[in-house]
C-alpha cells in the first residue's frame, strides 16, 4: 500500500489544461476536493461532468478555472439555474460541448476500468 497523502497534496495533481470528470451532486461530491482545486488556480481545465453537475462546477466556473465544458447541464436542481455557468454561457467564457449522459458515462466506466492504463490518463491531463 502506498503512502497516505493529504487532500491538498491530491488535489495538486491537477495542473492547467488538464482534463478532470466530476460526478453529478446526487453522488455525493467531494467539496473539500473541490476547495482544494480551486485554491491551487490551475486554468483551461477540461472539465468533463458525468453527465451533469451542479455546485461543484458552478464554484469551478466562478473561480475562472475552466477552458471547456463537456456537460449535458449544469444546475442547482430545486434551487434553480447555476449562476456562475449562466453567466459563463453568456459571456463566452469557455468552450461548451454537448456530453450526452449515456456515451459520456459508459467513455469514463470503460477508461475507469484501466486505471494503470492509457486510457485513464485521458482524464488527468
Amino acid at each position: 500500500m502506498g503512502d497516505i497523502v493529504s487532500l491538498e497534496e491530491l488535489a495538486g495533481i491537477v495542473s492547467s489544461g488538464m482534463k478532470i470528470a466530476i460526478p453529478p451532486d446526487y453522488s455525493g461530491v467531494a467539496m473539500a476536493a473541490t476547495a482544494a482545486i480551486i485554491a491551487g488556480r490551475p486554468k483551461d481545465l477540461h472539465l468533463v461532468c458525468v453527465p451533469a453537475s451542479g455546485v461543484q462546477a458552478d464554484m469551478m466556473i466562478g473561480s475562472g478555472l475552466i477552458g471547456v465544458l463537456e456537460t449535458s447541464a449544469v444546475t442547482l436542481g430545486e434551487a434553480g439555474g447555476a449562476p456562475r455557468f449562466m453567466e459563463a454561457v453568456r459571456e463566452g467564457a469557455f468552450k461548451m460541448m454537448d456530453a450526452h449522459g449515456s456515451r459520456t458515462r459508459r467513455r469514463v466506466q470503460d477508461d475507469g476500468r484501466d486505471l494503470s492504463g492509457r486510457s485513464f490518463r485521458h482524464y488527468r491531463g
